[in-house]
């Protein structure tokens, strides 16, 4: 799936490039064929990608369950493994549990999209580089110091994020507390 995109830009120039051939021989000569077989991989390449991307979004979700059904198993045998419960009011643990079971943007189902987004960059990244390296190398490594750099800084900002979520825990905790208790008021 990561290498769709490098081959529909290659399968584009390619069709794109036999144009005016095609215009000046007409569509029964080579180039013609060419252009008409170039055209019809193109579309074909633009339903595998949309078709693709549906298949792996719902792998993704199947695995982002199982693994935040994993987790918050885990979770529960931990938070239970005490023969008391008074180690539940105990705020470091409610902060850890917090973290591992958090829905939305953050937490395991998120880790598994992050995760193979990353990988699906990195070989998007790579063919491209392989692609950019037969034409031009001095192109090809400035693409890889600019990808490498944006590698860095993308790190370093989820690095701030997760440290922000682990610096702010207790205060979320206290605002969930907070709003369900405003809410459990008005029912």
């Amino acid at each position: 799936m990561a290498l769709l995109p490098v081959a529909f830009a290659v399968v584009s120039g390619i069709a794109v490039g036999s144009i005016p051939a095609a215009v000046r021989e007409g569509l029964g000569s080579p180039a013609g064929r060419r252009l008409v077989v170039g055209v019809a991989a193109v579309g074909m390449l633009f339903v595998v990608q949309q078709s693709l991307a549906i298949v792996s979004d719902s792998f993704f979700h199947g695995l982002s369950r199982r693994l935040r059904a994993q987790t918050y198993r885990r979770s529960m045998a931990a938070t239970l493994r005490p023969p008391t419960v008074a180690h539940l009011d105990e705020a470091d643990l409610q902060d850890t549990v917090a973290a591992a079971t958090t829905l939305g943007p953050v937490g395991p189902g998120a880790a598994v999209q992050s995760l193979f987004g990353q990988w699906r960059r990195y070989l998007s990244a790579g063919s491209s580089l392989v692609l950019v390296l037969g034409f031009r190398w001095w192109l090809a490594l400035l693409l890889l110091v600019t990808e490498l750099r944006l590698l860095h800084r993308n790190r370093a900002g989820y690095n701030e994020l997760i440290a922000f979520r682990t610096r702010h825990l207790p205060g979320l905790r206290r605002a969930q507390i907070s709003r369900m208790a405003v809410s459990h008021d008005v029912r």
